[in-house]
């Protein structure tokens, strides 16, 4: 008998009628179980939400499996093209419980249909704009409805939410009869993290006093002194952002915990009578920080719009009269100074949300005359005296302090570059030249331990640290404001003479870019770059997109391309290491991995093979030894001539738009130009 009577008939393919929604994202091949054998392999949540519309349903099949499924969202490593499952219900660990960072993370096997196949390997069909006009694959509105794609397809956001809520993820429903406090041994800890961790630079709450309140509620039951729901939030909101930062400490609380905490401390605040006081204030201030480290932008904004009018009818904005004939004022030397400290906290938050989401500001500088708090420690500051600190130099309200002048040029910056009226060239570029001056003058006056240029913060105890941290990167990011706009304007053949001073700027705004990869690589060293940070992870991809766009607009050598794309690349590593599901981090991740693309597709370069890199990864990679991209095999791509494909990538407001979900639609020109966008 021959060899091909010998063989076996071939087996005939098995048709699976449905996908799971995964693997149909992925496109990838499905056993339509559930879970699928895919979903089991990258540990994540198996569903089956998409609406069916390939003929008649088959129902999915169950399967009893014992491998625990828990919802995940895919990060793929900018450095290694490897798919990594970020747990989105644990927070980061904290300084004293390790790093997440990619050097601790196991890069899980690429699967076999992936192999050597990048995001966006097989070319899409043609787009279509709002008018239906064909739009084709080079085009930046392609690269828009792209990301809009990606980033809406998430099940867990409800299409349909409040105006007020608008493309934040839905809250649970909280339960107020099944609410309890956390233990108060374990609230003193939070306590002890929320001071040191989660507050470096937003100190408004009086330590002593609200540990005096906390100790009131646990022993009596309440706490004296009227505003009692007020005082109760405070409290709450505390804890809750306190909880953000202790991490997946086993015996300690969980995010759920955090999150229930705040919708309690919301309660609480619509349960207050009477006039407002100063604590209901903070209680609202403190709600605000914690909608922002769960990424609820949206809600944030709305609930500040509420904090900020309250701020101005209690008159925290105006100076204070001098008591005349008294030694301290009426109300106390504590109440005066917390509430110097809770107005400067709620305007430099105006600041950096008018920033983020390019909104005028609720507190405007010619209404303001109040005074900047004073340098003392909390231990120090009595209702009846102030004690004078003999160790200034090392005080933590000295970086509030700078914070605060910081902000002031922040809002500077925002009103006179950022404003509703243009400027020419030239009065825009000698405002730049004015404001990158204050900004050094900044910086030179900033005490040294809080200057990374001056002393290593990884010398300093984690409260320095962070506040060396936080200002470093808020300085970086001031300098990229001050400067971006120039990144289009050195290919403007109308600027003549002003050619010189656009290329220093644009030097300026990439060192600022730069300065800003350095922090957040310091900070992962020290196991601070933590998932509540919300702002970092902004500030970092506002350095990403400056230094994807500079390799691409800047006629360099290799060795000059490679190096600030390398540190683009490893910076958004960093936050896709933070990156859990409905996070801002997430969001933000999508977008600089596909604006990475993006600018690869215009330098005519394919990224290296996943599977390939992936095996040069191990556990205890030094973050110098990650796996850099391989570097383009034509050369000559990168320069002048690559100038041209890059004009049509949208600009940074559009970008803004669809990471923070603000509900700005795509536009209805069937191509994007603005180039020299001043959004943000």
């Amino acid at each position: 008998m021959s060899d091909i009577e010998h063989q076996q008939p071939p087996r005939q393919h098995k048709r699976v009628g449905r996908a799971c929604d995964s693997c149909k994202r992925k496109k990838i091949r499905c056993n339509g179980k559930q879970p699928c054998f895919r979903c089991i392999q990258d540990h994540i949540t198996c569903e089956y939400r998409t609406p069916y519309a390939r003929g008649k349903r088959r129902a999915s099949v169950r399967q009893n499996s014992t491998v625990r499924t828990e919802p995940a969202v895919p990060i793929y490593s900018p450095i290694s093209q490897t798919s990594y499952s970020t747990v989105p219900s644990q927070p980061r660990e904290s300084a004293w419980q390790g790093s997440t960072s990619p050097r601790n993370i196991q890069p899980a096997n690429p699967h076999p249909e992936a192999k050597g196949r990048s995001l966006r390997a097989s070319p899409e069909p043609g787009e279509r704009d709002r008018q239906g006009h064909f739009v084709g694959a080079s085009s930046g509105l392609t690269f828009l409805l792209r990301l809009q794609r990606r980033l809406r397809r998430d099940p867990d956001t409800a299409p349909k939410t409040s105006v007020f809520t608008l493309g934040d993820a839905v809250l649970p429903t909280f339960d107020e009869t099944s609410f309890t406090i956390p233990p108060r041994q374990e609230a003193e800890s939070i306590l002890k993290t929320y001071f040191e961790l989660a507050s470096p630079t937003y100190r408004y709450l009086h330590r002593p006093t609200v540990a005096g309140w906390m100790r009131e509620l646990y022993v009596d039951g309440n706490i004296a002194g009227g505003n009692f729901y007020s005082k109760y939030a405070v409290v709450l909101t505390m804890l809750a952002q306190g909880i953000s930062y202790v991490g997946s400490n086993p015996n300690g609380p969980d995010a759920e915990t955090g999150v229930r905490c705040f919708l309690a401390a919301q309660q609480a605040i619509s349960r207050e009578t009477g006039p407002a006081s100063l604590s209901t204030v903070q209680a609202l201030l403190g709600a605000c920080f914690c909608l922002l480290t769960r990424s609820r932008l949206a809600h944030c904004w709305s609930l500040f719009g509420t904090t900020a009018r309250l701020i101005l009818a209690l008159g925290l904005h105006r100076r204070k009269k001098k008591p005349e004939g008294g030694l301290y004022p009426p109300t106390g030397f504590i109440e005066l100074e917390c509430g110097k400290r809770t107005f400067w906290a709620a305007y430099t938050l105006d600041r950096y949300l008018s920033a983020i989401l390019g909104r005028p500001c609720a507190f405007h500088d010619d209404d303001i005359d109040q005074e900047p708090p004073a340098i003392v420690e909390d231990q120090n500051l009595n209702s009846d005296s102030i004690i004078a600190d003999d160790k200034r130099n090392m005080n933590t309200m000295l970086a509030p302090f700078s914070h605060r002048m910081l902000s002031l040029i922040l809002g500077e910056t925002l009103r006179r570059l950022y404003g509703v009226k243009s400027l020419d060239k030239a009065t825009q570029y000698s405002t730049m030249s004015e404001l990158g001056t204050k900004v050094d003058a900044w910086k030179r006056d900033l005490p040294a331990f809080l200057n990374a240029d001056k002393v290593d913060s990884k010398l300093l105890v984690p409260l320095f640290q962070r506040q060396s941290n936080i200002l470093g990167l808020a300085s970086a990011h001031v300098r990229i404001l001050i400067y971006r706009p120039c990144l289009f304007n050195d290919y403007d053949k109308s600027l003549g003479t002003l050619s010189q001073a656009t290329e220093d700027n644009v030097a300026k705004c990439v060192n600022a870019a730069m300065d800003i990869v350095t922090v957040v690589d310091r900070m992962i060293e020290s196991a601070q770059f933590y998932a509540a940070s919300w702002f970092s992870h902004y500030q970092a991809f506002c350095a990403v997109v400056v230094l994807y766009t500079y390799t691409t607009r800047c006629k360099l050598d290799r060795t000059i391309w490679g190096k600030y794309y390398h540190a683009a690349e490893r910076c958004q590593g960093c936050v896709a290491t933070v990156a859990n599901v409905d996070s801002l981090a997430q969001r933000l991740w999508v977008i600089m991995e596909e604006f990475r693309l993006e600018v690869l597709s215009q330098l005519q370069y394919e990224p290296p093979n996943s599977h390939d890199i992936a095996t040069q990864l191990s556990n205890d990679v030094q973050e110098s030894q990650l796996p850099l991209i391989q570097e383009p095999s034509n050369p000559e791509h990168v320069g002048p001539s690559s100038n041209a494909g890059f004009l049509d990538l949208p600009s940074w407001e559009l970008l803004d738009s669809l990471a923070l979900d603000l509900g700005i639609g795509l536009p209805d020109e069937p191509v994007v130009y603005s180039n020299a966008s001043l959004g943000l």
